[in-house]
């Protein structure tokens, strides 16, 4: 692994944000007058350690994202567009394959994840490096209940020994790559890109994350946003 390895971004933002009632996915919505991709390209596009972004987007979107998202925009380092599969680990993988030959980090970010930071990169790509995969976590705040029916409690673990993942997430390209193809070619799904990892037996080295930066899926996601935008 070079000193300054090179280090391509995948944007995750091939959902169609059914659950936000939207006539757009979610990820296009304005969040004060700056759509919610916009944003999360940004920070990245911003970020010296990131050589390429690839973003991978809805079937049927491409022309509405390079007017409205990239046409308006100087986004230099977001070179490849990819149309996203039935699910984000179908997007993921078709953004893997599109990723330069001479990458060594792979991040994994989702597009409606605009609060992230560039120090949260620098600490994924550096543990990446150094462990193969890597994560932001931060810790459970309420108590944790067991229920494995969905109406009673019948267990309380340790909260301490949970956390709840964030991205951006960070792998060696050539882990990343084999765990795709491999839960790809088995029929595999996985809600994140750790998880993909870990179904070829890699680990993923946990790193500080921030609650700020939340995932916008829902309507009452997009308030607290906003108060967050307006706040800064």
């Amino acid at each position: 692994m070079n000193a300054n390895p090179s280090v391509t971004a995948i944007i995750a933002a091939g959902g169609n944000g059914s659950r936000m009632g939207a006539a757009v996915p979610k990820q296009f919505l304005d969040l004060c007058g700056i759509p919610i991709l916009a944003r999360t390209i940004e920070i990245f596009d911003k970020s010296p350690e990131i050589a390429d972004i690839i973003l991978a987007i809805p079937d049927g979107y491409e022309q509405y994202v390079r007017e409205n998202i990239l046409g308006p925009r100087n986004f230099g380092k977001c070179r490849s567009v990819v149309t996203g599969g039935r699910d984000r680990m179908a997007s993921v993988y078709a953004g893997i394959r599109a990723a330069s030959g001479d990458t060594e980090i792979l991040i994994v970010h989702d597009g409606v994840r605009p609060f992230t930071s560039g120090r949260e990169i620098s600490r994924v790509i550096a543990g990446a490096g150094r462990y193969g995969a890597c994560a932001p976590a931060v810790r459970l705040k309420e108590t944790l209940k067991y229920c494995p029916d969905g109406d009673f409690a019948e267990a309380t673990p340790d909260r301490d020994e949970f956390r709840l993942i964030q991205t951006p997430q960070a792998f060696r390209f050539e882990i990343i790559k084999e765990a795709y193809e491999y839960a790809v070619g088995n029929g595999l799904y996985a809600s994140d890109d750790a998880s993909v990892a870990e179904m070829i037996g890699v680990k993923t080295y946990l790193v500080d994350g921030n609650y700020d930066n939340i995932k916008i899926t829902t309507v009452e996601d997009t308030i607290f946003a906003e108060a967050m935008v307006k706040k800064v």
